[in-house]
């Protein structure tokens, strides 16, 4: 399924807005592919104290009963009502709860392309990200003091107070812009970090105290009529840097024990906690122990469903549920204590929850997430909270290296790029299935959209423009969306000059997933290769960071050692060329072998091979 992404006018237009949330399905899926657009409240609903929290419930049911839409957000310190004891809650410096009361929802399905209830769109200015700086980023807790959290946390779970506490700390900066309107800037800092985050739940929201910005890959709960579900995550894994990695990695999560306990840990303490507002037994768990796809990790989640008792107001529901026991640990109440007593500032919206209720009328709806990605603003200050499960063996030294590696989510530059391939055309496209395969596990690799068919049918047209009895190298690229595009370039066909390779003095990184993938991400093999062009080589032959040969700019390596033919394995940081892959199931004296400098100085032959030329014998020459 091909999913279409929210237009941007929708948030450029919200420069002009305020008290607006905007519900937005950045990584659809067929339980979610919608966004939700609220503008314009007709009332703002808050509680300022936790002793507000009875009466803010009160009204949501009054204006629900009217026929409006609430949409915004709960802290996590609203939770310390829900189980009595409010005393343990610190004091937040913005509303405990603030949520819109509108009259409609501009709905936007991302697979039919609709918009219902569309609402007028000024003429708005495009919104880029250029005139904005995060700087001065520190995390809130020392590293010394993280530690002695820790061995506190560990004490506890030695006496049996707990089995799993989720602490959290926060990371604070600044949030610098040229930009002369703050809220112009607050929505190029989300549309810049959606890209980075593509998530089911992501959210911006603005206030007239703060500016929301949440990526969350989490559903704390959905309400359709009377059955509530539930997806707790916990467990996770580093994605590999291939589709076969992945799947391999994907498969360990979903199997091994330790993060099956710790997700069963949560799943559990989730069924007793909807089973206070269920119907007897009908709370099951649908699916257990499924594993997702994130840009850096795979997560572990299960499903847990529920009828819900008859004539439950949303106060019962939260009492029963919130805030998730996937963001406290296990049990829960006595955890929350642990974690009031350790966590050196309140965590406010961070894991807390956002969402909307649907008016009441014959089909009760309401739809939260669990927000642990998630950034708020205020002036040009911002904070952004960072956590995880400590249980009895965590090691606190890579506890903390994994908190400070999240605020990389606010730093690095946005990875813009396109798959593509180079695909020899000569009567008819050459190699072709082993192309489109490539490229299809790349898209799914990367979360590409990727129609294959439509791939097939317009080489087919393609073939149209192009002259018989000539070589053409085809290009074809992917964008993010789906969109290809295909170039042509005639091929030279003087095959006879005499081929001179070199070594680059520039070392790569095994690690690098790009240099498992055909991309436009490839800066340093494009920069080097014209340089060695231009000094008269074919191509420039590169090692990894353990002075292994990987292959060349645009060129996979072989050596003749006998009657071997060897070429290193993938796993050194290479591209696993198509013509490659030809020789490697073809030629029965064709192996995969890691090799070295000394290899190639003394091979008895070396070969550059590529889909568009083939394979062509070569020389050695090292640089002076």
């Amino acid at each position: 399924m091909l999913y279409s992404k929210l237009p941007e006018k929708y948030l450029n237009n919200l420069a002009k807005e305020t008290n607006f949330v905007l519900l937005e399905t950045i990584k659809c899926d067929p339980e979610n592919f919608k966004s939700f657009l609220f503008v314009q409240p007709v009332k703002i609903l808050t509680a300022n104290s936790i002793h507000e929290i009875p009466k803010l419930f009160e009204d949501i049911e009054t204006y629900l009963k009217k026929s409006f839409y609430i949409a915004g957000y709960f802290a996590y310190e609203c939770g310390y009502h829900f189980i009595q004891k409010p005393y343990l809650a610190k004091a937040l410096d913005y509303p405990l709860a603030w949520l819109g009361v509108y009259d409609k929802v501009v709905v936007f399905d991302h697979r039919l392309m609709q918009i219902e209830n569309e609402y007028f769109i000024e003429s708005h200015q495009e919104i880029n990200n250029s005139n904005l700086e995060i700087t001065d980023i520190k995390f809130n807790i020392p590293e010394e003091i993280y530690f002695e959290k820790i061995k506190s946390i560990k004490k506890y779970i030695i006496s049996g107070d707990t089995y799993q506490v989720n602490f959290t700390g926060k990371f604070i900066f600044n949030f610098v812009s040229k930009d002369p309107s703050e809220k112009g800037s607050i929505i190029s800092l989300y549309k810049f970090l959606r890209e980075k985050q593509k998530v089911p739940y992501g959210a911006l929201i603005q206030t007239d105290e703060i500016s929301i910005l949440s990526f969350a890959p989490e559903l704390f709960f959905r309400i359709k009529g009377d059955k509530i579900i539930t997806k707790p995550m916990k467990g996770t894994v580093k994605r590999g840097k291939t589709l076969d990695e992945d799947n391999k990695l994907s498969e360990w999560l979903r199997n091994d024990e330790k993060n099956r306990a710790e997700n069963l840990m949560i799943v559990d303490l989730l069924r007793n906690d909807l089973g206070k507002i269920s119907k007897i037994g009908s709370v099951k768990v649908n699916k257990l122990f499924e594993v997702e796809k994130y840009q850096t990790l795979f997560q572990m989640t299960s499903t847990i469903e529920g009828e819900l008792r008859d004539n439950l107001t949303y106060y019962e529901i939260f009492e029963a549920i919130f805030p998730s026991g996937s963001v406290t640990g296990a049990p829960k109440i006595r955890t929350m204590e642990i974690i009031s007593e350790l966590e050196l500032e309140p965590r406010g919206v961070y894991t807390g929850a956002i969402g909307y209720f649907a008016p009441k009328g014959a089909f009760r709806e309401a739809v939260f997430n669990v927000p642990i990605r998630t950034i708020v603003i205020r002036g040009n200050h911002g904070e952004m909270g960072s956590g995880s499960g400590i249980v009895y063996d965590s090691d606190p030294e890579s506890e903390y290296k994994e908190c400070q590696l999240k605020a990389k989510f606010l730093t690095e530059p946005l990875e813009t790029f396109e798959i593509i391939e180079s695909i020899l055309w000569d009567e008819e496209y050459r190699l072709l299935g082993k192309h489109i395969k490539r490229m299809s596990s790349s898209a799914k690799y990367f979360d590409f959209q990727f129609d294959l068919n439509k791939l097939v049918e317009m080489l087919r047209e393609f073939e149209a423009c192009l002259e018989r009895g000539r070589k053409y190298k085809i290009r074809v690229s992917l964008n993010l969306f789906g969109e290809i595009k295909i170039e042509k370039f005639p091929v030279d066909e003087n095959q006879n000059e005499k081929l001179i390779i070199t070594i680059s003095d520039v070392k790569t990184n095994s690690n690098d997933i790009f240099l498992y993938h055909k991309t436009t991400k490839r800066e340093i093999y494009d920069k080097l290769y014209k340089k060695a062009l231009s000094e008269g080589y074919a191509d420039i032959i590169f090692m990894n960071e353990k002075n292994q040969i990987t292959e060349g700019a645009i060129s996979n390596v072989f050596i003749r050692k006998g009657a071997k033919l060897l070429t290193p394995p993938v796993e050194c940081g290479l591209l696993n060329g198509v013509y490659r892959q030809y020789i490697l199931e073809t030629n029965k004296d064709a192996l995969e072998e890691i090799l070295y400098l000394d290899d190639l100085l003394n091979a008895d032959e070396i070969f550059i091979c590529n889909a568009i030329r083939g394979m062509r014998k070569c020389e050695l020459h090292l640089p002076m």
